[in-house]
């Protein structure tokens, strides 16, 4: 039997957009566009996922959560939050949401999140030894707190001998290196864990930390190119981009 969701959003396009594609996908849809219409559904059907903004007239996605999850058929019933509002998603992670994310979010990325949650076999991410190296503390921060609250052994390693020290005595099964590290070179970095034969095999990601818009600068976008095919040829398994808290872990569960 097909699985049962429902949408909620004040907003008609993305309404129309997620139930299109959801049922080109095979589901049910119900889509509403406030909380109070999403929590009447909710009493007289039993859905099997919901997904729902934050920012709605009548009853907003907080208060709807929050009296949803009072329903007993509803208490294990997987519900993703997405919202223009990213800084409201610590207060929805203490209400152990299964998914938040931040618009603009693609489409793609939330219909793969829907996919894991409600496909038992959707294969999960087995449990990694993860060091992630960079030089901005905030970005290294988000990446280890996203790796780890999805079941990853994720450390940070701010400093570049630091990092190699680490990994030499307790060997990663992955680590995410910044492309443009402030001491040494992140291409010799790499080539320094390639040089030891128990890293043949390593998978070593590279990524930038730089914003949208220290990517219109030309200097930094020929840095950026320069510093990421050097990590490429000393032996970086592949480039992943810049760093998102919307796209990162659907990019990790491809390695």
């Amino acid at each position: 039997m097909s699985k049962k969701i429902l949408i909620l959003d004040d907003e008609a396009d993305i309404l129309d957009a997620f139930k299109r594609n959801l049922e080109r996908a095979g589901y049910v849809v119900a889509a509403v566009g406030d909380g109070q219409q999403g929590l009447n559904a909710a009493r007289t059907e039993q859905f099997d996922l919901i997904v729902t903004d934050v920012v709605m007239p009548v009853m907003d996605g907080f208060k709807f959560f929050k009296e949803l999850k009072k329903l007993p058929n509803y208490a294990k019933i997987p519900v993703i939050v997405m919202t223009a509002h990213a800084s409201m998603e610590e207060s929805f992670r203490v209400f152990d949401v299964a998914e938040f994310f931040a618009k603009p979010v693609e489409l793609e990325i939330v219909l793969k999140a829907i996919e894991r949650l409600l496909n038992p076999s959707f294969q999960k991410m087995e449990r990694r030894n993860i060091i992630v190296c960079g030089s901005s503390v905030d970005v290294v921060g988000s990446m280890v707190q996203l790796l780890n609250d999805h079941g990853q052994k994720a450390t940070a390693a701010h400093d570049e001998i630091d990092f190699l020290v680490n990994a030499l005595n307790n060997p990663p099964d992955m680590v995410l290196i910044d492309v443009l590290l402030p001491k040494l070179m992140a291409h010799e970095v790499i080539a320094a864990l390639r040089a030891f034969s128990r890293f043949s095999k390593l998978k070593i990601l590279a990524y930038t930390h730089f914003t949208e818009k220290e990517l219109t600068s030309v200097d930094a976008v020929e840095q950026l190119k320069s510093s990421k095919n050097r990590c490429i040829e000393a032996g970086a398994t592949a480039y992943i981009g810049r760093f998102s808290k919307v796209t990162f872990i659907e990019l990790m569960r491809e390695y």
